[in-house]
């Protein structure tokens, strides 16, 4: 009887982290159940309409969705053309405006990461 026991908890358990370990492959490290996240950019692809620019450090990025969720909501903003290198973990911010890096940084807290730093405003 308490081998029987023992057996069910351990097939449960194996259960799970099977079901986990799947949904991490699957879905990146979010799980969030998009099979692809799509990349979207800003609508003014002309670089010299955008005068300033900032990199930007940013932890929390585990998976390509997560790089790609940030990238997204920093191009939402008006203005502002990002691209995130998630390898580097870090995102090139061209601006149209010179925008406040609290700005910045409440999107990127919104889009599930957090900001170590923002340099280079020129």
């Amino acid at each position: 009887m308490i081998n029987t026991v023992i057996f069910l908890i351990l097939f449960f358990l194996a259960w799970t982290g099977i079901r986990v370990t799947l949904k991490h492959i699957s879905y990146g490290c979010c799980g969030n159940g998009e099979e692809s996240i799509i990349r979207t950019g800003p609508e003014d692809t002309d670089r010299t309409h955008y005068r300033y620019a900032v990199q930007m450090k940013i932890a929390g990025m585990k998976c390509r969705s997560c790089a790609v969720r940030v990238e997204n909501a920093l191009n939402g903003i008006t203005g502002v053309w990002a691209r995130v290198n998630l390898r580097k973990k870090n995102a090139a911010i061209l601006m149209k405006d010179d925008l406040d890096d609290a700005v910045l940084s409440a999107v990127v807290t919104a889009a599930g990461c957090m900001v170590n730093s923002i340099t280079g405003r020129w």
